[in-house]
């Protein structure tokens, strides 16, 4: 049977069961292989296989309506210049029309970060794997920014985890059909789904790139604090780490504080003075930071394992490089008792120790070769230094 006669004819959106796709990208026919696994009001959302090369895509089959999927083609188009892996961003390759029906070809991801919480019937997150998502969609949110583009549209649904068996908590964002420029945002009179909604939209004020904060901030704290802990009444989010059990640990109390702290800012109801995707990626909560100068006691080491995958990571396009376990620390702290300076411009605040403030992790100028180099360089100095001393004395 040809592939032309493998197509179900009709314009119903149950007819779409198999297209044919003949741009460079994807090539040849694909079938589906289960019932879609998403609809709402744009239409559905199907997984499909690649008959050719046994790859599964998701087609997004939108309602046969006028101008339906531009913006979003748009904006996914503007996308193509970042790294969708590097940025946490769904993979776009092509749009088609297909009997009325524009479709969209993606990735295929496993599955929202909405029905994780409901496969495992709301049990919390642990702290250390809210940090692990909060810093990919930061990055996320940082390249939109870098492009002049806003999301618009940032809840669970939109956050899609990769494949949690193979890389646990691994997320990208999804769903651009609301993204616009920021520079068109003064057009737009409501955009966000409600519980995510920034108040400044509300309020009918100037609109910028600081409503994707607030509504990441909601996601962290509504589906991550309230829908699995419950949110008490009349308290503060200082006092929110002090009212939950499993909070014995002093180390996993300070750190509840620094995602506390981090949401705080966040959820600035001025988004002039809320934080930024970049300033926030330099938060400690986020670099660990507060947790540089602990023991190494379970905790931590949980902490820096489930960070494993996502520190060390290179943002192209931006300046930053995040610490990765032990020799970075090391590096940070040398430099600072030796030299009196840390390598680097961070951009969060900085560590209290008992005997001094020490600011590093988050860098702005330096990458850690150059840190390991500026170090190499102190210890060499140092040992002349001592040569020269022992010298005099003899």
């Amino acid at each position: 049977m040809s592939k032309r006669n493998r197509i179900q004819h009709g314009t119903d959106m149950r007819d779409l069961t198999l297209c044919d796709l003949t741009s460079s990208h994807v090539t040849g026919s694909i079938e589906r292989t289960r019932d879609p696994f998403e609809q709402g009001s744009f239409g559905k959302v199907v997984r499909c296989r690649k008959l050719d090369t046994e790859e599964i895509r998701a087609i997004k089959i939108l309602k046969p309506k006028p101008n339906a999927g531009k913006a979003e083609i748009k904006a996914l188009k503007a996308m193509r210049k970042l790294d969708a892996d590097k940025n946490n961003l769904i993979k776009f390759y092509e749009g088609f029309n297909y009997k009325g029906h524009t479709c969209l070809v993606f990735e295929y991801l496993n599955e929202s970060l909405f029905d994780f919480f409901v496969h495992r019937k709301l049990f919390p997150l642990h702290v250390s794997e809210i940090r692990v998502i909060a810093q990919q969609l930061l990055v996320a949110l940082d390249a939109l920014k870098s492009i002049g583009l806003v999301h618009c549209d940032i809840k669970p649904d939109n956050i899609m985890l990769v494949n949690h068996e193979s890389q646990p908590f691994k997320v990208k964002l999804i769903d651009f059909g609301n993204a616009m420029k920021t520079s068109t945002l003064e057009m737009v009179k409501r955009i966000q789904a409600l519980g995510y909604r920034a108040p400044e939209v509300v309020l009918g004020l100037p609109l910028d790139e600081a409503v994707d904060t607030w509504s990441l901030g909601c996601v962290l704290f509504i589906r991550v604090i309230t829908q699995l802990h419950g949110l008490p009444e009349d308290e503060s989010f200082d006092d929110l780490p002090k009212l939950y059990p499993g909070l014995d640990d002093p180390v996993e109390a300070k750190d509840t504080q620094a995602f506390m702290s981090l949401l705080k800012r966040m959820l600035h109801v001025n988004p002039a003075k809320r934080i930024t995707p970049r300033q926030a990626l330099g938060h400690r909560f986020i670099t660990m930071a507060h947790l540089s100068c602990e023991s190494k006691g379970p905790y931590v080491t949980l902490a820096r394992a489930n960070m494993s995958d996502t520190v060390a990571l290179h943002q192209q396009g931006s300046r930053f490089y995040f610490w990765h376990g032990d020799l970075l620390h090391g590096v940070c702290m040398f430099s600072h008792c030796m030299c009196g300076f840390s390598l680097g411009t961070p951009a969060s605040s900085h560590i209290q120790t008992k005997n001094m403030t020490v600011r590093l992790i988050c860098y702005s100028k330096f990458p850690l070769a150059v840190c390991v180099c500026v170090c190499v360089c102190v210890c060499m100095g140092l040992s002349v230094l001592c040569v020269c001393l022992c010298a005099c004395y003899c």
